[in-house]
């Protein structure tokens, strides 16, 4: 059976960008869009691909992709709201966090920049581009990446790429939890706080049909680990925790302190994970300590 293309861009109707003009899904992918209320549409917008159909359909996803680096010039008006939150909350951890090396923040912008606005014919693109519509998910997401790229390049690992992607779809499951338990700054109940810890494995499951790397389904499973074994999901410790999943870790607890209802100055946040090497690995919270002293 011939896969499903999308005939033509499909909007929300706030006029988010859901599915991009040439762009690939599977069944599943098919079946979620049909579960959140898109079934009527799905005629109009997603067709069979066919042998004679399929060299077309690729001409139209390479055309989709946009051209080099992203900046103000390419970036179409259906996309100007997305790259608008981007933009800003770029420039908003560069002043919050008073970022030293600026070259390394530009490095890992670019990096951060492509897999947001150059995948639109991924897989897994249909989940960074619903991420948007919640502001300080997104927000959080994209620091969250941000941050992970500049300590991966400080480390020297060759799948930044990876680590990038994977840091900014770490909190996806949260998009199947119940709004008004997200919201919930202070005082979950129990069973509040067992569906917060189900986002890491719904996370996981929702992108399996993507065929991304270990790397990146290691750290939306494992960023809530901690060194001692006091984190979740499997309350993994030490060595159990491969590298990647520990600067995410890193890079999450950190934004999450400082940021939104928590508001910690950083060096202070810093300085308490220094003090606990037993659940936060001392030399990249070291590394990240460098990028803002």
């Amino acid at each position: 059976m011939g896969a499903h293309i999308v005939a033509k861009n499909l909007y929300s109707k706030d006029g988010i960008l859901l599915l991009a003009q040439g762009q690939e899904l599977t069944e599943e992918q098919v079946n979620r869009l049909e579960r959140l209320g898109y079934k009527d549409l799905l005629n109009e917008f997603i067709s069979r691909e066919t042998d004679e159909s399929k060299a077309t359909h690729q001409n139209i996803a390479e055309r989709n992709v946009l051209p080099g680096l992203v900046n103000t010039n390419i970036v179409n008006v259906q996309n100007k709201n997305q790259f608008e939150k981007y933009k800003n909350s770029i420039e908003r951890l560069q002043e919050n966090l008073n970022i030293i090396d600026l070259e390394l923040f530009n490095t890992a912008s670019e990096i951060l920049e492509n897999i947001v606005f150059k995948s639109m014919c991924q897989p897994w693109w249909i989940y960074v581009n619903t991420l948007s519509n919640i502001d300080w998910i997104y927000t959080y997401s994209i620091n969250v990446a941000l941050i992970s790229a500049m300590l991966a390049a400080l480390y020297g690992l060759k799948n930044i790429n990876d680590i990038a992607l994977g840091a900014l779809l770490h909190d996806i499951g949260k998009l199947l939890i119940p709004r008004k338990i997200l919201q919930k700054p202070h005082d979950l109940t129990d069973e509040e706080q067992i569906y917060i810890q189900r986002h890491c494995e719904l996370g996981k499951t929702m992108l399996m049909e993507a065929n991304l790397s270990t790397e990146i389904y290691d750290i939306i499973y494992q960023h809530h680990e901690k060194l001692d074994g006091s984190g979740y999901p499997n309350a993994l410790s030490g060595s159990q925790i491969p590298l990647h999943s520990q600067i995410v870790m890193v890079a999450d607890t950190f934004d999450r302190m400082t940021s939104y209802w928590s508001m910690k100055v950083p060096e202070n946040v810093l300085s308490n994970m220094e003090n606990k090497p037993e659940k936060y690995p001392k030399d990249i919270v070291e590394c990240m300590s460098s990028l803002i002293h």
